[in-house]
Order: structure tokens, then C-alpha cells, then sequence
């Protein structure tokens, strides 16, 4: 065979062992985000019929806010993270941390959300007691002190993705030769960023999902009804898929690992 149709086979290879490991975690992340997502919206109705009785109904409204927002989130990192582009999701990544951190602001600080829901366009820029309650930094200081913030360093090396920084570059370029970071301007498929921001995202629901129970509970509120209770079962059953996904993923991403090693052994 001359050197030309081999490395023609041998990169038909690649695309398949590729194609194939796409395919095996998209048929387990499928699952679990539908579920998520379909409990929180059933969660949406519930919420809604708070609201008409006047139950909770400040912080229920930014619930459904930012429940909204965080949904699209989730789905837009998994379009773009399906087609190659990884760098951007981080960056919407770092947005569904920071809607969860306002939640559970909200939570601790009830006295903010009429000012939350009553945010003009101009607000954060120019309203100086708007941006005291709710500049990035003082919800960060006042959640580490409760133990309940994302992580400094994970904030800020996500926030580098947003921002014209030589390091944010990276997450956009592809790992080569040496774990140098090459530049990279479109779509290109690398198993490890695909596999750990959709290992990322999987919990993200059931994460919101168990932070609206939580409240309910500080707030004494009734879930005894038997759509909470179904709720709280379907949220219970989401632990299991969540926790499988992330070892079934990791377990496919060394068999993807070998199946490269020895096709590069065989082509050297």
C-alpha cells in the first residue's frame, strides 16, 4: 500500500474512532439533560401557581428568571461544545456559576429582591447603590464567608476566557506537540475539552434543582403536596446518571486514548 492511500485510511480512522466516541457520550449526557430539564420545567409550573397564591412570590420570579437564562445557557454550551468551539462555553460556563451564586444571594439577602427585579438597563453602571448591593465581588465575598461560593481560582481563570488575554487564548487554541497550545479558527473535535465541559454541565440541573429545594425547606415552606413529592423523587433519581455519566465518560475517554496511541504507533 503506497504512503498515500495508508495515511487516506488511516485519518477515515481517526474520524471514526472520533465519531464514535462523540456518539457514546452524547447517548449517556442526552438522558440525564433531558430528565433535568423536564423536571425543572414541570418545577416552573409549580412555581407559577406560587406565585398566583402570593407564596414566596418575589423570590419565585427571579427563580423563573434566572432559571430561564441558565436553561439556555446549558443548551448553548452543548451545541457549541457538540461542534468543535470549546472556549465560548467556558465562558457561558462561568455564567450559569455566577446565576447560581444570585440565587443563592437572593436567598440570604430577601430584602434585595425587589431591587433585583426592578433592574434597569442602566442600573449596574450608573445607579452606585444598585452596583453596592450588587457588584460581582461583594456576592462572591458574602457567599465564601458562608462557604457556599464557587472558587476563587475557577472564576477567574473562566473570566480569562472573556477577556482579550493571551492565557483566555488558550482555551480556544488545541493542545499539541509538548501540551503546547496551538492557535485554532473553527471547528475541531478534541476528546478531552469535549468530555469535561459536558461532564461540567451534566449536574447543572439537578444542581438548581436541589437549590430550590433547599430554599423551600429554609423557608418552611409546604412540600407535602404530591407534585413536590414527586419533585423530590425525581430530582433523588437524577444522582445515579449524574455520578455514572462523569465515570462511564472518563472510562470511554482512555479507550479513545488508546485506540489514538496505536493508530499513531502504527502510522511512526
Amino acid at each position: 500500500m503506497s504512503r498515500f492511500i495508508y495515511v487516506f485510511f488511516l485519518k477515515i480512522k481517526r474520524r471514526g474512532d472520533s465519531f464514535y466516541f462523540k456518539h457514546k457520550i452524547i447517548k449517556r449526557f442526552n438522558p440525564i439533560y433531558r430528565k433535568g430539564l423536564d423536571i425543572l420545567l414541570n418545577v416552573t409550573k409549580l412555581l407559577h401557581e406560587e406565585i398566583k397564591k402570593g407564596t414566596d412570590e418575589e423570590f419565585n420570579k427571579a427563580l423563573l428568571i434566572l432559571s430561564s437564562k441558565l436553561t439556555q445557557h446549558m443548551r448553548s454550551v452543548f451545541i457549541l461544545t457538540e461542534r468543535g468551539l470549546y472556549g465560548d462555553p467556558i465562558v457561558i460556563i462561568r455564567g450559569i456559576l455566577s446565576d447560581i451564586n444570585m440565587i443563592y444571594y437572593l436567598h440570604f439577602h430577601p430584602e434585595l429582591l425587589d431591587i433585583f427585579l426592578k433592574e434597569e438597563a442602566t442600573d449596574y453602571q450608573l445607579n452606585k447603590s444598585f452596583n453596592k448591593f450588587f457588584n460581582e465581588g461583594v456576592i462572591s465575598k458574602d457567599l465564601n464567608k458562608r462557604k457556599i461560593s464557587v472558587t476563587k481560582k475557577s472564576f477567574q481563570i473562566m473570566s480569562k476566557a472573556s477577556h482579550a488575554s493571551s492565557f483566555g487564548a488558550q482555551l480556544y487554541g488545541t493542545r499539541g506537540k509538548e501540551n503546547k497550545y496551538y492557535l485554532k479558527y473553527g471547528e475541531g473535535f478534541e476528546a478531552e475539552k469535549f468530555l469535561a465541559i459536558l461532564t461540567m454541565i451534566v449536574s447543572i440541573h439537578r444542581d438548581l434543582l436541589n437549590i430550590i429545594l433547599w430554599h423551600k425547606n429554609q423557608i418552611n415552606s409546604n412540600l407535602t403536596s404530591q407534585s413536590w413529592k414527586d419533585v423530590i423523587k425525581q430530582v433523588e433519581s437524577l444522582e445515579k446518571p449524574v455520578q455514572k455519566f462523569s465515570k462511564v465518560g472518563i472510562s470511554t475517554l482512555l479507550q479513545y486514548d488508546n485506540i489514538r496511541q496505536q493508530a499513531q504507533q502504527s502510522y511512526e
